[in-house]
């Protein structure tokens, strides 16, 4: 006879269907996430969005597909800027995010 249930180890997170505090949280980090990697792609255009510059560093060009970033509490969507036009004398390989790296689906810890 097979149980009707599915049996998790002790160490496993238990997801409630409608814990408010661990949504808001799960928000939080999305936000927070986003935001950095917004940041990370103006320090390295050297300019925010919509503003000039005088040294060519690329373009912004949309975001990557959004992704699920696997975090201890659950899993946070992230959609990644791309840069286009980046000049071989600022980067041969073009721009990559430092903070989430190209196939990284879940944090080292």
């Amino acid at each position: 006879m097979t149980p009707k249930y599915q049996v998790l180890p002790p160490t496993a997170p238990v997801p409630a269907a409608d814990d408010y505090l661990e949504k808001l949280v799960r928000e939080g980090a999305q936000k927070a996430l986003q935001a950095a990697v917004e940041r990370e792609v103006d320090e390295f255009l050297g300019r925010v969005r919509y503003e000039r510059a005088t040294e060519m560093r690329g373009h912004r060009n949309g975001h990557l597909p959004a992704r699920q970033i696997g975090i201890g509490t659950g899993s946070v969507e992230v959609r990644v800027p791309r840069v286009s036009d980046v000049p071989a004398e600022v980067s041969a390989d073009g721009y990559y995010s430092q903070i989430v790296p190209r196939y990284e689906r879940r944090t080292r810890t």
